[in-house]
């Protein structure tokens, strides 16, 4: 099936929503993100953003998506895994 690129616009038939040309931008940019906050694990959106490029909204994507775990998140559920 054809469709267009949500980054380029650009025609495509991949299974993605973006061409092969953008699909590798977009996995830079989620490993660029990624590797941040393996870095800085308490990171806010706004420090991710400024540090890396990336913009908030994608970072909030990558989130809501479950890309990217909130190592607060992670803690509170350890915690109460542990009661």
């Amino acid at each position: 099936m054809l469709k267009n690129c949500l980054r380029c616009g650009k025609v495509h038939n991949n299974l993605s929503k973006y061409c092969e040309e953008c699909e590798k931008i977009e996995a830079r940019l989620y490993r660029k993100v990624r590797d941040y906050l393996w870095e800085n694990p308490n990171a806010t959106v706004e420090e991710v953003h400024l540090e890396t490029g990336v913009k908030r909204k994608k970072i909030r994507r990558y989130i809501r998506e479950d890309k990217l775990v909130i190592s607060e998140m992670i803690s509170k559920y350890e915690y109460n895994e542990n009661k």
